[in-house]
């Protein structure tokens, strides 16, 4: 629940210089690969900013090969359904549905995938501009 006053900090000044920006999804998309389409929103290089947000949209029956986050990742699911598996032996199982929030640490080597019959809509955030993704023998 917000304070009384609806915020969570202290009001910061006004920024001078500085303009609200809109990204069309046109504009944003990066393409698809091996059924995974992705759009990035916005991130350092486009708007200077130190967070990174974007979207990828996972096909029916998708799975994204082990691989980590050289920075820590917030995750929520907007559409659809998802398996994610991680820690040893990628025995950690969480079944997301639409709604669902999912927090991963930098450096956990996890799988994602989608059942047969939908796909996962995801917007994914990162701090440090997105860092990198290192996928692992699978």
């Amino acid at each position: 629940m917000l304070p009384e006053d609806r915020s969570i900090d202290p009001p910061l000044p006004p920024q001078s210089g500085r303009t609200a920006r809109a990204a069309s999804a046109a504009d944003t998309s990066l393409g698809e690969e091996d059924g995974v389409a992705f759009w990035l929103g916005f991130d350092a290089s486009s708007i200077g900013t130190a967070v990174f947000l974007a979207r990828a949209r996972a096909a029916a029956g998708t799975r994204i090969p082990p691989h980590w986050h050289s920075h820590d990742t917030i995750a929520y699911l907007m559409d659809g359904r998802c398996v994610f598996r991680s820690g040893a032996g990628l025995e950690d199982v969480h079944e997301m549905e639409t709604g669902d929030w999912l927090f991963v640490p930098a450096g956990l080597v996890h799988v994602e995938e989608t059942p047969d019959d939908t796909h996962g809509d995801f917007l994914y955030a990162r701090d440090g501009g997105g860092g990198t993704t290192t996928y692992l023998d699978d």
